[in-house]
């Protein structure tokens, strides 16, 4: 038998076409993949159906997993999760039409309920936490829970110190410890609980030799399989951008070649504008592969508010005159603007592109964030409904309040999905941190910037490769979604400028790491952070779901 680890084996199958490595690698983990599709989909038939899809991507991706340094069994997981997610759509979507919700019985079989408190309260989310996690969180908790490795051995797989493997580990955790709902369990719980109950149903048998012949296989796999990988592919090309940093780039001036480009954009909240209702306009299909000469004036007519909108979304397919715009503004060049979110905004009655936030998916939090100068930590919505996408571009009126963008997105989100969302602004007593004094910049130790770059970290500096510009209360801003924890902004001078900073932390920095961040900000800025409690305006999101 093969006993070589699995990515030496899926790497000798993606140079050498090596099937029986690959064959070895499907018997090694079949029973995880399989174990993580029976929790999700909780129908063995359907479980045997995902888990083959799962296996099929594998092999026609096999170079690109291969060639990456992340575990395994977090792709799989991952993976396992996409195909589940698809594979309940399209069954929904079957038995829609077929039963009355409220007489109808349920057909797939419910799984034992575990009787770990602490499992049964991780189970039904934490697949979709784990595909959720960045990559490095997500890494930390496979090596370190669910194949049950030592810190010392995590440390080895993610190339890092045993110290910094144990922070990682403690801050991944707390990260899912918020998704699932499971704040009132301990670390230890959900790590034993994660070992204990990760792999429990042995995959039927005969499928891993039939799951290796279908994902080598030439002849294409049955129907259902191929759907879910069809879908699934579809979906994690959607998803796989979710916890990148922002791409966005800022117009200096009127001049096509005046761009300078950051990694992170967040424009001031803008001020009160009353708007009425509006509704999505779906831009026409270009009748030509060229722009007409009058470009400029269909443009405008599509990109413009009516007197009292204060924001609109233009749904894709692009009308061609949006290529020629770019095109005249020497963008086109630079980025490709198909993907992410593209903000316009509106004054004088023209639309002039105003920021983009790159390729990073049309998530309702991202879009909260910029078009409505929503932080994050400001944002009460489940996990995965904040994670759904609404494509398009997005035209808003200068000076446009929070109020009145935040209420367009609900509706525009009531309008592209069968479910209706409101978002109401509350008032709540929360955990905060309270900044203090004046900005008095020397930058990171070690380093001779000049003007300085305030770098946020936890064990050392890393490299500069997304800077930040802005005010000091931008920085803060920052800093509190890096925490997940508002910092509210009472120094000296929040709205001075020239402010520079990058930002080698990847969120979700908890507990006392947390201290260790705001310490060494203190030490390059003088800005003191105190820990209080306060009530703060916090937007509460209501979904009704058909």
């Amino acid at each position: 038998m093969d006993t070589r680890p699995d990515m030496q084996l899926l790497a000798d199958y993606a140079a050498n076409g090596a099937h029986e490595a690959f064959a070895q690698l499907v018997k090694q983990r079949i029973d995880l993949v399989y174990s993580a599709a029976l929790r999700q989909v909780r129908d063995p038939h359907l479980a045997e159906d995902v888990t083959q899809a799962v296996f099929v991507i594998l092999a026609r991706k096999a170079q690109v997993v291969a060639g990456s340094r992340a575990p395994l069994a977090g792709w799989l997981l991952t993976t396992t999760h996409w195909v589940s997610l698809d594979a309940l759509r399209k069954l929904a979507r079957r038995r829609k039409h077929e039963r009355k919700a409220a007489h109808m019985t349920p057909e797939v079989r419910e799984p034992q309920e575990s009787t770990d408190d602490a499992w049964a309260r991780l189970a039904p989310h934490l697949d979709a936490a784990l595909a959720h996690l960045a990559a490095l969180d997500r890494a930390a908790i496979v090596l370190r829970y669910v194949e049950d490795k030592s810190l010392r051995e995590v440390a080895a797989e993610l190339g890092v110190s045993e110290a910094a493997a144990k922070q990682r580990v403690f801050r991944a955790v707390e990260k899912l410890r918020k998704i699932t709902g499971a704040r009132g369990l301990s670390i230890g719980a959900i790590g034993a609980a994660i070992v204990a109950h990760a792999i429990t149903a042995h995959a039927p048998a005969g499928l891993a030799h039939a799951t290796a012949a279908t994902a080598l296989s030439a002849v294409p796999p049955a129907f259902a399989v191929a759907s879910f990988v069809k879908g699934a592919i579809c979906i994690m090309a959607w998803n796989k951008l979710k916890l990148t940093v922002v791409a966005a780039v800022v117009l200096l001036t009127a001049a096509p070649a005046a761009v300078v480009t950051y990694r992170w954009v967040f424009n001031d909240p803008p001020q009160v504008v009353r708007g009425e209702p509006v509704r999505t306009i779906a831009a026409p299909a270009p009748p030509a592969a060229t722009a007409p000469i009058d470009w400029r004036a269909h443009f405008d007519a599509v990109y413009r508010l009516d007197d009292r909108q204060v924001l609109k979304r233009i749904a894709p397919p692009f009308i061609p005159e949006r290529t020629r715009y770019f095109d005249q503004r020497n963008l086109s060049k630079m980025f490709d603007m198909d993907g992410g979110i593209c903000v316009f905004e509106f004054a004088d009655g023209r639309s002039e592109w105003n920021r983009w936030t790159g390729h990073q998916p049309a998530t309702i939090e991202t879009l909260m964030r910029f078009c409505a100068g929503v932080p994050s930590y400001k944002l009460e919505m489940d996990e995965f409904d904040r994670m759904e996408t609404l494509e398009g571009d997005w035209v808003i009126r200068k000076g446009a309040s929070e109020e009145d963008c935040v209420a367009a997105i609900a509706r525009e989100i009531s309008l592209a999905s069968p479910r209706t969302v409101v978002f109401e602004k509350r008032m709540i007593d929360r955990d905060v941190f309270v900044a203090r004094g004046g900005y008095k910049p020397t930058g990171p130790p070690g380093t001779k910037n000049e003007p300085p770059m305030i770098a946020l970290y936890l064990d050392k500096p890393g490299k500069p490769d997304n800077h930040n510009a802005g005010d000091v209360h931008r920085l803060l801003v920052t800093l509190g979604e890096t925490m997940n924890t508002e910092v509210i902004d009472e120094t000296d001078q929040p709205k001075q400028q020239g402010v520079f900073w990058i930002n080698n932390v990847s969120g979700g920095v908890a507990g006392p790491f947390r201290e260790q961040l705001l310490k060494n900000v203190t030490a390059q800025t003088g800005i003191t952070f105190t820990p209080a409690r306060r009530l703060r305006d916090v937007w509460v999101a209501i979904v009704d779901k058909p």
